[in-house]
């Protein structure tokens, strides 16, 4: 892992994103592969992540889009594109452990800077209503 001062120069440009999905309560495995691009937002930075999924009997394209809010030169607030905070991130050791209530069910992340080009996002999901794990792996284009 790499420690990362500037979160915003680290992160903005184009990356190649993976997205691996298993949800344990549909008994079903995915596939998010696409492109993730972080461009200027205000002081901000606003990504924007387009592709394919295929998950269960779904195949077709798939976006989402996150803000950025930069609070410090190492730390920034990610909110979701129609409003709500999603979680903080701070490299600054490289990795970054997060939660995200959403309702009943809970998110827990893990990000980890793993090099300049590279970077990954594991979330586990757990609740009443999901049974998810998530991997992400990001990489410079």
């Amino acid at each position: 892992m790499i420690a990362v001062t500037d979160l915003r120069a680290y992160l903005a440009g184009d990356w190649r994103i993976e997205r691996r999905i298993r949800d344990r309560r549909l008994c079903c495995d995915g596939l998010f592969s696409g492109q993730a691009r972080f461009g200027a937002a205000g002081a901000g930075l606003r990504c924007e992540e387009t592709g394919r999924l295929r998950f269960g009997d779904y195949q077709g394209q798939a976006r989402r889009g996150t803000f950025y809010d930069f609070v410090a030169p190492h730390k920034a607030n990610v909110t979701f594109e129609q409003g709500g905070l999603f979680h903080d991130l701070d490299l600054r050791s490289g990795l970054w452990r997060a939660l995200h209530p959403c309702g009943p069910d809970l998110y827990r992340g893990r990000i980890a800077a793993r090099s300049a080009d590279c970077w990954q996002a594991a979330w586990w999901v757990s609740g009443p209503r999901k049974d998810q794990i998530m991997l992400a792996t990001y990489r410079r284009v």
